[in-house]
């Protein structure tokens, strides 16, 4: 048995949730979408199967199983499968599927330790029989987003979270890729469509979505930006979903559907050629949210307006993982998810605290112009493009925009968009409301008001405790 090679922060995160465990026996590690988190848990199990430890690691879907079982195979690691359909042996590691794994309890004895990836779902009934079970066992959750559109916390499961490496630092790195979003100027008005579950209502959603015209803009933006590569759409339904790939087809674009209800060789087929170019198109709803390792795969298109901040930088997270060629990703996103959550390389505090779950905003966004030179997106008021220096053109009347159209977001500009919602934070209730909101770290608001007032830090890091405590009462 021979234990994967490992990146230095792949290292540096291995020591942390070490030191955490030796204090908490049960642990979030979060890490950005193509960081590695199967590699580090591969390697975790192989060294405590050298120590004659045990460990099962679960999962939610049988394609997820598939290419947890890879990479512990890659890694050396000898192991079975609780997998309906499957036989079943007695070897000290196993990759589970959740549903399985929960209807044989009573002839299994627990593990030294369980793994559960996509850990945001371990508050599911499914999860909490299965943790009661092996209530002795240390337990390591791995996700990229420990946060549910539910707002509910995992505080009641894990005890604490051990933070990876940022996307912005593997994207330096080159571990992780780059990106271009494009997105409308205005995105679409979802003000009257009902909350269900934490999310936007999907009958309702699909209802102001699934209109020819939006389809045809998004079938047009991937021949302009993507076409002949790889593109993962994301819808809001099934029924969105047939009707968005049967459009693709009828322009001559080879595109499949492939959902939860597509038959098991069918979609393992699809997903396997996909990963070569053919089809060029999957679209679906939820299924590629989370796992699916797709290297090269050259664009996400987002066709579903969504509240979650999980969801949002779980869908787009499936393309940043790098590929030889492969210069950046294209994010196009028809619905405006970009403006609800930000950049996906925004840096980001997560909490095992329950939130209440706010409603996106669906504010009107600042009189933008789009620069004819680069294709950033900068505040209508300046007189040049922020990003290459071009200068606007006065004209007698501005030229109308045209329905449908995408621009590039240029990060800068991005950015300099909330550096505006900065300014405008009044004090420090202002700062720590629009700290807790993007989900930053503690302290940010403190040194932002240091750099406002010269007050001593000390003072400045009670105050935004006290603050962020009153705020988060208000809440719940």
């Amino acid at each position: 048995m021979t234990a994967p090679t490992l990146r230095d922060y792949q290292n540096k995160v291995i020591d942390a949730v070490r030191g955490a465990m030796s204090v908490h026996k049960r642990v979030i590690l979060q890490a950005p979408t193509g960081s590695g988190k199967s590699v580090i848990i591969a390697y975790m199990i192989a060294t405590a199967l050298s120590r004659g430890k045990s460990s099962w690691l679960i999962c939610h879907r049988r394609e997820l199983l598939d290419q947890l079982s890879e990479t512990l195979y890659a890694a050396g690691v000898p192991h079975g499968q609780i997998m309906a359909g499957r036989p079943m042996s007695k070897a000290p590691v196993q990759v589970c599927s959740i549903q399985t794994l929960v209807r044989r309890l009573d002839g299994l004895q627990p593990p030294d330790m369980l793994a559960i990836d996509e850990c945001h779902h371990a508050v599911a009934s499914t999860y909490q029989q299965v943790i009661d079970w092996a209530r002795d066992a240390y337990i390591i959750g791995l996700t990229a987003t420990p946060a549910r559109s539910d707002g509910r916390g995992l505080g009641d499961i894990f005890k604490a979270i051990v933070p990876g490496p940022s996307v912005a630092d593997l994207t330096a790195q080159r571990f992780l890729s780059p990106f271009r979003i494009h997105a409308p100027m205005h995105p679409i008005d979802v003000s009257e469509v009902h909350t269900r579950g934490g999310d936007y209502d999907r009958g309702e959603l699909t209802s102001l979505i699934d209109k020819s015209t939006i389809t045809g803009d998004a079938i047009q933006h991937y021949r302009d930006h993507v076409a002949p590569g790889t593109c993962l759409v994301y819808c809001v339904s099934r029924l969105h979903a047939r009707h968005v790939t049967a459009m693709y087809q009828e322009e001559g674009i080879d595109a499949r559907y492939v959902c939860g209800d597509t038959p098991k060789d069918e979609r393992e087929a699809t997903i396997r050629s996909f990963r070569s170019g053919s089809p060029p198109v999957i679209v679906s709803v939820d299924l590629f949210g989370e796992g699916l390792d797709c290297p090269g795969l050259n664009a996400v298109q987002l066709l579903r307006p969504t509240q979650s901040l999980g969801l949002h930088l779980q869908q787009v997270g499936r393309g940043l993982r790098i590929d030889e060629g492969k210069e950046y990703l294209v994010i196009l996103d028809h619905v405006g998810n970009t403006w609800r959550h930000g950049l996906p390389d925004d840096d980001r505090e997560w909490s095992l605290d329950s939130k209440r779950k706010r409603k996106g905003s669906d504010e009107s966004l600042p009189a933008l112009r789009h620069c004819p030179e680069c294709f950033a997106i900068y505040a209508a008021s300046l007189p040049a493009c922020p990003q290459c220096g071009h200068e606007h053109e006065v004209q007698s009347r501005e030229i109308e925009e045209e329905e449908g159209e995408l621009v590039e977001i240029a990060a800068a500009r991005h950015r300099q968009l909330r550096d505006h919602e900065e300014r405008s934070a009044k004090g420090m209730y202002g700062l720590v409301q629009l700290a807790l909101d993007r989900g930053y770290k503690f302290g940010w608001a403190a040194n932002k008001q240091k750099f406002r007032t010269g007050k001593s830090l000390r003072g400045l890091y009670k105050e935004e405790k006290q603050v962020r405590a009153e705020i988060n009462q208000a809440r719940a």
